[in-house]
């Protein structure tokens, strides 16, 4: 299966604040990481990752 999207593309159209309609519960992304450098140390995770990918792939 191929996927056209990097992991950083995924993870930044998944970055914003979002309210759910049904229940309430607002999903606020900087909640995510206890620590600020932590979101760093995740896009370049995700960096990485995505290079090695594709550099397996070729």
């Amino acid at each position: 299966m191929k996927i056209n999207r990097t992991p950083l593309e995924w993870f930044i159209d998944r970055y914003y604040i979002i309210t759910d309609t049904d229940c309430g519960i607002i999903n606020v992304p900087n909640g995510w990481f206890a620590d600020p450098h932590d979101l760093g140390t995740e896009i370049k995770r995700l960096v990485y990752v995505s290079l090695e990918t594709s550099y397996q792939n070729n």
